[in-house]
């Protein structure tokens, strides 16, 4: 018998979402062409991005848009307007003592 081969990409596996491209997480075609048009290609460069930025016309989320990014970066234990020193914080919390 043959072994199906997950589909989660191993990034994803992994718990490291910070490289992973927008176009392979969960979200929507409106925000995947918002995060398109607002040149924001991985969820590192989304999450570093606050509400009030998203909402500019330049990335034309709208507020829909930013619930479910919102929702989905709940999901990965993310929020917008985090930073790197914040993500690697919560992959590794022994690294903080």
């Amino acid at each position: 018998m043959e072994r199906k081969q997950s589909a989660q990409p191993k990034s994803e596996k992994q718990g490291d979402y910070w490289n992973m491209k927008v176009t392979d997480a969960d979200f929507s075609a409106r925000v995947q062409n918002a995060s398109y048009t607002g040149a924001i290609e991985t969820i590192g460069e989304l999450v570093q991005k606050t509400e009030e930025e998203l909402l500019l016309k330049r990335h034309t989320f709208g507020k829909k848009g930013v619930r479910q990014v919102k929702e989905v970066l709940a999901t990965m234990e993310m929020w917008l307007g985090m930073t790197y020193d914040e993500y690697k914080a919560r992959l590794h919390p022994s690294s903080l003592l």
